[in-house]
């Protein structure tokens, strides 16, 4: 026995030591489970539902240098803890110009929906991609891609900055609305307000003018 717990040593030997080799063991310890489940295991199946996941690496090169309207990164973010509501957040990489819309339900049916009513004001000729990342909201990217004739695009997982763009709003978002917020509670005039806050925000990165500006620059289009 000595021998066996020596080879085991390191952290949760004595775990280790009663999963391995004497399993009969595990009802005597704190944590009173037959095993570990591996992380990876979770990670996997949360990868594979995803359908037909083009990775972020194939992403156009017009898309990765900003050099084209129409590539656009979505997200998004949580309501409170025992809220099923979140917010949808969709920017255009070249502009910055932001799109916010609530979720109801953070489901794959309503992401979908809300992406394809938030882009449908643009020309199809002027969409291009969207880039996610793989949480399960977004298995239904391919009605998106039907209906707005885009490209999808995903992150690797646990890589988020690999959309920087729409987490760096994400950010500001969190200025009106900390983590914490109910956002059963929030009206689509609050959200209204803050999307014209960000998108009426000057940038350096666009010398100073602001979403919106740039927005116009690029297509004519008024906020």
């Amino acid at each position: 026995m000595q021998k066996d717990i020596g080879y085991y040593m390191g952290k949760d030997a004595i775990y280790d030591w009663a999963y391995r080799g004497n399993p009969d063991l595990h009802k005597y310890l704190t944590r009173k489970h037959k095993g570990k489940i591996p992380r990876s295991a979770f990670k996997k199946g949360q990868r594979e539902l995803i359908p037909n996941r083009t990775p972020i690496e194939l992403r156009p090169e017009a898309a990765n240098l900003r050099v084209e309207f129409g590539h656009f990164e979505a997200d998004t973010i949580f309501s409170c803890h025992g809220s099923l509501s979140a917010l949808l957040v969709i920017v255009d990489r070249l502009t910055r110009h932001t799109k916010i819309r609530k979720l109801t339900r953070k489901t794959s049916f309503q992401t979908s929906s809300q992406i394809i009513f938030a882009l449908s004001e643009y020309n199809l000729t002027q969409l291009h991609s969207i880039t996610y990342d793989n949480g399960c909201e977004n298995t239904k990217h391919e009605i998106v891609n039907e209906k707005l004739q885009t490209e999808s695009y995903f992150c690797n997982p646990y890589h988020s900055w690999e959309k920087g763009m729409v987490e760096h709003v994400n950010e500001l978002i969190r200025r009106w609305f900390p983590k914490g917020t109910n956002f059963d509670r929030i009206t689509r005039k609050k959200i209204q307000e803050v999307e014209d806050w960000v998108n009426n925000r000057p940038m350096q990165v666009l010398e100073y003018k602001t979403p919106a500006q740039k927005r116009f620059e690029e297509l004519g289009v008024a906020l």
